[in-house]
């Protein structure tokens, strides 16, 4: 059996709707077929030879190519829970490479739902309603440009949005929280936590990040919500922009390739968008990040299971979604892009724009910056961190945020002095 175990080969594809599916044979002899079971939350629900011709397998050279399989998922599971899928060798009991994968229908959102649902200016007559509402002086010549782009491109990069004493401000802030081991909420590889309950030697900013900073920092409030970006999510988005939450960075998050939608939740994905502020100059062996223009527009969605678009944990599934991003974007030819931003430039993008972070060459290099994601208020109408009462909101600049109001959140605030 330890031979066996060692020789076996192919992996869990994933999910085609309510299929899921892969190939398994053995590489010492692929006269015989392997039988695979589906493992649901860890129990058996169903067995199979896997014996189905895949031409990609056979084009790889894998003996005769008949060692797919496929199972169908049971309706049951569509019950809003999450839930974990496996696939697993019978004669092993080891699961397959790729495996498990986990779903979720809590928000269930397909290729028809998304698009049906797009904002104005992702249909295909954007061209003429940009000229209509230039004619009629609802915007500027400047905007209209940015909307064009927009359309075109999925980001758009804005300087001179955010002062210099701002930005100044801000980094003061994050210092001083960190220097008084403030009650500032630090995501890392152990989960979220506070400051304060952390040792010095505990805070490491590789793959961490901190939340909410605009919540205890005046001046990041100021910059997520600054009138330039305010004003131009209203146009692009129709309605209030209500900032749905912000990530500080001190270094390169050095994330592959991703789209925001499945990850940050909304009814409407398309009606989501983001915001990238650096809060100092960007230098390459910090770990740029990287953009593919056109892809929010170009890039099949990808299928997490029963059609859904939308991700639930981590996972294999979301390997998966990683890799493939990465090479459809390289396939159909798009162009990779870095921001080598300068200090207070703004790159704002659409939800389903292809982007991460590059590696960084230097362990110690800094890239501090401040993300932030909006969506119309009539959308993300309730605070996803109190869904049983009504949000705490705060208005600034025409757009809104909502505040902490839970036991034990952070109640300091560091005031922003102009």
């Amino acid at each position: 059996m330890s031979e066996l175990v060692r020789h076996i080969e192919g992996r869990f594809d994933g999910f085609a709707s309510n299929l899921s599916y892969g190939w398994a044979s053995i590489f010492e002899d692929r006269s015989s077929r392997v039988v695979v079971q589906l493992i649901i939350d860890g129990v058996l629900a169903d067995e199979q030879r896997a014996d189905v011709l895949r031409g990609d397998v056979l084009a790889s050279g894998h003996g005769d190519g008949r060692y797919g399989f496929g199972f169908e998922l049971p309706d049951s599971l569509q019950d809003g829970k999450t839930h974990e899928i496996a696939i697993r060798v019978k004669d092993t009991g080891l699961d397959m490479p790729y495996s498990p994968r986990f779903f979720s229908s809590y928000l269930h959102v397909d290729k028809e739902l998304f698009s049906k649902n797009l904002p104005w200016i992702d249909l295909d007559h954007r061209g003429e309603d940009i000229l209509r509402r230039l004619t009629t002086k609802e915007i500027s010549v400047e905007t209209a440009k940015l909307l064009a782009k927009w359309h075109d491109d999925g980001y758009v990069i804005m300087d001179d949005v955010i002062d210099a004493a701002t930005i100044k401000k801000i980094n003061s802030d994050i210092d001083q929280a960190v220097l008084d081991r403030a009650h500032v909420l630090y995501q890392g590889q152990g989960g979220i936590t506070s400051l304060k309950d952390l040792r010095p030697e505990q805070i490491i900013w590789d793959h961490s990040r901190i939340l909410e900073f605009h919540s205890v920092s005046e001046a990041a409030a100021e910059a997520i919500m600054a009138r330039p970006l305010i004003d131009f999510i209203k146009v692009v988005l129709e309605g209030e922009p209500v900032a749905m939450q912000s990530l500080l960075f001190m270094k390169g998050s050095t994330q592959r390739a991703h789209m925001d939608f499945p990850y940050v939740h909304t009814p409407f994905p398309a009606y989501l968008m983001a915001s990238w502020i650096a809060l100092e100059d960007v230098r390459e062996e910090a770990g740029p990040l990287f953009y593919f223009p056109k892809s929010h527009r170009l890039v099949p969605k990808f299928d997490f299971g029963f059609g859904n678009l939308l991700a639930y944990n981590d996972g294999w599934h979301v390997r998966d979604f990683e890799e493939y991003l990465d090479a459809t974007a390289r396939r159909i030819g798009l162009e990779q892009k870095l921001f080598m931003a300068k200090s207070g430039q703004v790159l704002l993008w659409h939800s389903a724009l292809v982007h991460g972070g590059m590696p960084r060459l230097g362990q110690d290099a800094t890239r501090r910056s401040l993300v932030a994601h909006y969506s119309p208020r009539n959308i993300y109408s309730r605070d996803r961190r109190y869904s049983d009462r009504e949000p705490l909101v705060v208005s600034k600049n025409g757009g809104v945020f909502y505040d902490f109001q839970g036991e034990g959140d952070p109640k300091l605030r560091f005031r922003l002095m102009k």
